[in-house]
């Protein structure tokens, strides 16, 4: 690649190609990340297994070197100051996916626990139907006709009153008294189980 100047950018040393691109000569960067982006990818493989990571690093170590560049000595050598940059970039990309996988672990094991804890809660919640199921089927039938009236069809104690000829007082005390005979009753029936 030629140069602004008319100079070979391949004839250039690293470090003049740095002074160049400091000095606002950007398309000089292309000669150094052709010099150096099978170093930094052999970094890079040897700290990460997935290479689809590794190609999009190689661009992220690119961007953050040439980002850096006004702080880069030009009396050092430019290979170990990239392949620094690079095992960072690799340190970061594996600390970040090992967080990841830790979440992913985490997450996982909470909906492993919620779904279980579902499911013994259905179970429960299948065996308190049963038993409330039997317990009613144990009660009067009259008695069935209020609960049915006020729990399935919402209807209010006077109303009910007014149906069976008696007082809605009368209604909530015969209704209090059936709840905890139902209590007593389902214990009794899960207690069983």
């Amino acid at each position: 690649m030629t140069t602004t100047d008319g100079h070979n950018s391949e004839d250039l040393s690293t470090p003049r190609l740095v002074e160049l691109v400091c000095s606002g000569r950007v398309e000089c960067f292309e000669e150094i990340v052709r010099r150096y982006q099978q170093d930094v990818l052999r970094v890079i493989n040897a700290m990460l297994f997935d290479r689809s990571s590794a190609e999009e690093l190689v661009q992220r170590v690119f961007v953050n070197a040439y980002q850096s560049l006004g702080t880069f000595r030009r009396d050092r050598d430019f290979g170990p100051w990239i392949r620094t940059i690079a095992r960072n970039a690799a340190r970061e990309e594996f600390r970040r996916n090992a967080r990841y996988a830790r979440r992913l672990g985490t997450y996982r094991d909470l909906v492993v626990t919620d779904w279980c804890s579902d499911r013994r809660a259905d179970r429960r919640h299948d065996a308190l139907h049963e038993a409330l199921d039997e317990c009613v089927s144990k009660l009067p039938e009259r008695t069935r006709g209020v609960l049915d009236l006020r729990y399935r069809h919402g209807h209010d104690f006077e109303h009910i009153a007014e149906a069976l000829d008696t007082t809605p007082g009368a209604m909530r005390n015969l209704l209090c008294r059936v709840r905890e005979r139902l209590r007593r009753c389902i214990r009794q029936q899960t207690a069983r189980q």
